[in-house]
């Protein structure tokens, strides 16, 4: 069964079943109270049929209540990217607000350069619930769909020195300075820490150069340094932020005192 939420010309959007016949049959209703009733019988439905080519399709859910992602899902992107497998969830939210339906424009912002996508496979969630068994999650899946996530790779990348603070970069801190120099050190057991910050290398002295007001070269070391307490990430950053202030002479909490 194909669910969409369509707009036919002149009328509000609602929820709609695609048929095998590229004829869309209205539910009346929005896409969410659907969900909430649970999938609809084909042979109860009365709704007034659509061609497909004439109606506006819309994000199947135009404003869900909750947009949860899950990073590094899979082994062949942590692989790419070279980052280790978590063995915990990696998990970050999106807007529900900025959510389009296919085909609708998308505003590139002024300070980017690097417009990216990635291709995700999303599950609906129909009925919530707590501590639910493995055995027992695809019960709550109501269904599937596919969604284009877009993000700013220039902007993602220069945001990791500030709330919220990337865990790449709050495994670092900055160990010394010489000549306009600042040497980040990352713990030698995650050795694969260097190429991701060699590849991000002129974000991070770009990002470091305007907290500092001042431009500076960055180079990243192996390092036996003791390895960040697990704070929220917004507290890590400030503490990277104030240890390269304090590094540079320059007035700064105590990393301790960060939060």
């Amino acid at each position: 069964m194909r669910l969409v939420t369509f707009q036919p010309v002149g009328a509000p959007p609602q929820a709609g079943i695609v048929m095998p016949n590229d004829r869309i049959i209205g539910l009346d209703t929005d896409m969410l109270s659907v969900i909430a009733a649970g999938p609809p019988k084909i042979d109860d439905l009365k709704g007034a049929s659509y061609n497909l080519a004439d109606v506006n399709l819309l994000a199947p859910i135009p404003r869900p209540p909750k947009f949860i992602c899950v990073g590094l899902n899979y082994r062949d992107h942590a692989r790419e990217t070279g980052m280790e497998i978590p063995t915990v969830p990696t998990i970050f939210n999106k807007f529900t607000n900025v959510v389009i339906g296919p085909g609708a424009p998308i505003v590139l912002p002024k300070v980017s350069t690097q417009p990216d996508y990635e291709a995700e496979f999303a599950f609906v969630i129909g009925v919530g619930g707590r501590r639910i068994s493995a055995a027992k999650a695809l019960g709550h899946v109501f269904g599937y769909t596919i969604v284009n996530r877009e993000r700013w790779a220039d902007v993602v990348a220069r945001v990791s020195l500030n709330p919220p603070a990337k865990p790449l970069i709050a495994e670092c801190r900055p160990v010394s300075v010489e000549d306009g120099v600042v040497t980040l050190g990352f713990p030698e057991s995650k050795a694969f820490l260097k190429d991701l910050l060699e590849k991000r290398r002129s974000i991070l002295e770009e990002s470091i150069s305007a907290v500092l007001e001042h431009s500076v070269a960055v180079r990243c070391v192996a390092t036996n340094i003791d390895v960040l307490p697990d704070l929220p990430t917004d507290e890590e950053a400030a503490w990277i932020l104030a240890e390269a202030k304090r590094i540079f002479g320059e007035e700064g909490a105590d990393p301790a005192e960060v939060g």
